[in-house]
């Protein structure tokens, strides 16, 4: 899953390799393995440049390394959990810090179902007794197309803010067609045109399920 995720992180044009390491330990990585030393290295310097920024009371939320012909950015997730990018000179931030920003919390449960597989099963039987995603299936195919609705307005982004939205969603609701509006008022949160916000909103009221 953590994989998948760095995978979708990619799906932003200008992203070419990440990593989430925690401490010196690398979780999860699409960087080639022969630079699996130089990330840890990395890491280490962008925690001390954070640890510094904290210690002068700065708010800095990610560090940028000036390569040759790239960036190398990172995110601290929590103290000890950090995300790697490396990424064109031409990376749109506002648009990475969004993409991050729905990722960070999906990363993190992940993490913790690392570190405590015994947690990560409960969910496990839970819907084994309880087909509480049924409702998601019969709506999935709706769901998809309000997703590519969603991607004409925020780009690549979509898949990550979308997927953090339906996790939302069917946390507060059962998934039934009657509580959309929530899911689709969720998501255009995310478009920062309000005259684009209502035009999506009114063309996924247009969506026939």
């Amino acid at each position: 899953m953590l994989q998948e995720t760095l995978k979708d992180l990619e799906m932003l044009g200008a992203v070419q390799h990440s990593s989430l390491l925690q401490g010196e330990q690398i979780l999860a990585s699409t960087f080639p393995a022969i630079l699996a030393e130089k990330l840890q290295a990395s890491a280490k310097v962008i925690r001390q440049l954070m640890m510094a920024a904290t210690a002068m009371e700065q708010g800095f939320q990610e560090v940028h390394i000036e390569l040759q012909d790239h960036l190398l950015i990172g995110y601290p997730l929590d103290q000890q959990s950090l995300l790697l990018l490396m990424t064109g000179k031409e990376i749109n931030f506002a648009l990475l810090n969004t993409a991050i920003r729905a990722a960070s919390p999906r990363l993190l449960s992940e993490i913790e179902k690392l570190e405590s597989p015994m947690a990560a099963k409960e969910p496990e039987e839970v819907d084994a007794d309880i087909p509480v995603v049924q409702p998601e299936l019969v709506a999935d195919e709706l769901l998809v197309r309000i997703k590519g609705l969603l991607a004409e307005y925020v780009g690549p982004a979509a898949s990550i803010v979308f997927e953090r939205c339906r996790q939302q969603w069917l946390s507060q609701s059962d998934g039934h067609h009657a509580a959309l509006p929530e899911l689709v008022e969720m998501s255009a949160g995310y478009i920062e045109d309000i005259t684009k916000r209502a035009d999506f909103v009114q063309r996924v009221g247009l969506v026939k399920p």
